[in-house]
């Protein structure tokens, strides 16, 4: 009878034990393969152009296999982009136009190196504006709903042609930061933007609406 108890105890313990082993693992984050990979284009980046890397490069330093390279990726591109989704998650955390504008200046800014080298491979960056674009277009829509609800009476195409002029002038503010090698400082450069834009996204919507009731 004291052996069955022992060994009851024993299974106890066991179940006991494992329990807590798997609460533990499962509150560790873990980092997938597709993470992995970007993770090693990005190290990749700091270092050299973008139209110096190789999908081998990518593999020697992710460990993985070109077949797992292609599961996740069309491209190198394609992962390139997926790199750049750290800068959409964190334009979803803005909640006014000077948020927007300083963190996306101090993204690049932070990120200099590796945007450098992307910018630096021609045909890659305007890959990236083309990305950035829509960042920042998505994120001026949302602020602007939020700002000025008058804004919602805005024909589709009216709405789609003021985010798009704005969107576009940010983004070439960018690449001109860039390429003149961030000679001044985010803060400089999202006081400039705010300057400009700060007040005239609404009025342009404003105006929109005055004119599209003018001429009906």
């Amino acid at each position: 009878r004291d052996v069955e108890r022992s060994r009851g105890l024993g299974d106890v313990y066991k179940r006991q034990k494992l329990f807590k082993r798997k609460e533990y693992t499962m509150d560790i984050p873990q980092i997938t393969k597709q993470e992995t990979i970007t993770k090693a284009l990005r190290e990749e980046l700091e270092n050299r152009p973008f139209d110096q890397i190789s999908v081998t490069d990518i593999c020697n330093k992710s460990h993985c296999s070109r077949q797992t390279f292609y599961y996740y990726f069309t491209s190198l591109s394609d992962c390139l982009v997926n790199l750049f989704l750290e800068a959409r998650n964190l334009s979803n955390q803005y909640t006014n136009y000077k948020e927007a504008a300083s963190g996306l200046f101090n993204y690049v800014y932070e990120n200099r190196n590796f945007i450098s080298n992307v910018f630096s491979a021609g045909d890659q960056s305007m890959q990236v504006l083309s990305f950035l674009f829509k960042i920042i277009k998505d994120t001026m829509s949302r602020m602007m709903d939020k700002n000025n609800p008058e804004s919602r009476n805005l024909l589709p195409e009216d709405k789609e042609y003021i985010l798009s002029y704005y969107a576009a002038a940010w983004c070439f503010s960018f690449l001109g930061w860039v390429e003149g090698g961030f000679k001044t400082t985010p803060e400089q450069e999202t006081e400039k933007m705010l300057l400009i834009s700060e007040g005239s996204l609404i009025n342009a919507a404003d105006k929109f609406i005055k004119y599209r009731k003018e001429n009906k």
